[in-house]
């Protein structure tokens, strides 16, 4: 049911349309997501609407506790026993804007910053879709426009919903949608959408911090429901490979030529083997997160780290048969992974500008031979 408002004063657009629909998939969160709204309500451009899709139970609903006098506000209420997946894919669907941005209703997006996002995306409306993300490495946005540069390049696969960029008429042309959002495929959906829109080229990664995690504090209060046992959690090396396995089906069926389906295979085995270690090892090494979660924070020395990180390899080669050269070749790269932020941070009282300099050029450098932005 679309609940419709009116009040807003429209100042008009260059395009004569929205260029971007932030969508908002909502459950149980109605008074963060209104703490938020009502902040970027404060952007007096008329370019953007709010879609919330709200599978709250009843009495937490939007709709129940809150009203907008904005048109920019639309709000569609939906059975409180949706999949959080599907929830995500009926916020996406009702996008009318040029672009849709997924927006966790944890997350937030600069409001200050919102007016340059739309103007860059905007000034780029044919691009077919992209990634809000900050690199370190890189300051100015990134622009893929032939079909290989995008599909090496723009960082799906275990890539965080929030951020994710999808042009609104392509994404409707994709047929499976609703296979996509089933969770069967995993967990990251918009990272194989991604995946089929980098076959048309034209996509970016704008670099710019636009959006932010949610904040410790709220991770702190608000577990997320996953803290049962017989729960497996996304982040589990296990659940990764079962991910991964998913994901190089959706890489099989693209129309890219065998080798270059290859390189990015390959490439996907490190962005999942680091997943799987120094990604995991974030995970159960921080405070908020595994408070989040339910579960105990864990302290995991180098050398177990190490250790780990050869079994979590081992699983890895013998799930996807890698040859001994394979596997040689993925254990340095591996370890370089591991041990870098290691000495990084057990050396961080050496002032050498020289010593600095080379950490930092080994750090860009597996980066940038990786052609992908991992999470």
């Amino acid at each position: 049911m679309l609940v419709k408002v009116a009040g807003w004063e429209k100042k008009g657009s260059k395009m004569g349309k929205i260029v971007l629909s932030i969508c908002i998939a909502l459950h149980n969160r109605s008074s963060v997501v209104n703490e938020h709204i009502r902040d970027l309500l404060s952007v007096t451009d008329d370019r953007f609407d709010i879609i919330v899709s709200d599978s709250s139970d009843e009495g937490k609903d939007l709709q129940s506790l809150y009203s907008y006098d904005d048109a920019r506000v639309k709000l569609y209420k939906i059975d409180a026993d949706t999949p959080a997946m599907m929830n995500w894919k009926s916020a996406l669907d009702h996008a009318d804007g040029i672009f849709s941005f997924h927006l966790n209703d944890r997350d937030v997006i600069y409001a200050d910053k919102l007016v340059e996002f739309i103007d860059f995306l905007e000034n780029h409306s044919d691009c077919n879709g992209g990634v809000c993300k900050y690199l370190s490495t890189c300051q100015e946005p990134k622009l893929f426009m032939n079909g290989i540069d995008a599909f090496m390049n723009v960082p799906f696969f275990a890539s965080h919903p929030t951020g994710i960029v999808f042009n609104v008429d392509k994404y409707r042309e994709i047929e499976d949608l609703g296979d996509i959002f089933d969770k069967n495929n995993g967990i990251h959906p918009h990272d194989i959408i991604l995946a089929r829109l980098s076959q048309y080229g034209k996509m970016f990664i704008y670099t710019k911090k636009v959006w932010e995690l949610a904040s410790a504090e709220f991770y702190k209060k608000n577990v997320s429901g996953f803290e049962s046992k017989k729960t497996s959690l996304f982040f589990e090396p296990k659940e990764r490979i079962f991910e991964l396995k998913q994901n190089l089906k959706a890489v099989k069926i693209l129309n890219f030529a065998d080798r270059i389906k290859q390189d990015k295979t390959e490439q996907m085995y490190r962005t999942y083997l680091a997943l799987s270690t120094s990604g995991y090892f974030y995970f159960l090494e921080s405070e908020h997160e595994t408070a989040h979660y339910g579960i105990a924070q864990q302290k995991i020395g180098t050398l177990n780290k190490y250790r780990l990180s050869m079994e979590i390899l081992e699983s890895f080669a013998t799930e996807f048969h890698f040859s001994n050269t394979e596997k040689k070749t993925y254990k340095k790269w591996l370890i370089k992974s591991i041990m870098i932020p290691v000495i990084a941070k057990y050396t961080s009282r050496i002032n050498n500008p020289t010593f600095r300099n080379v950490l930092r050029r080994l750090r860009v450098k597996r980066e940038s031979d990786d052609s992908a932005l991992l999470r």
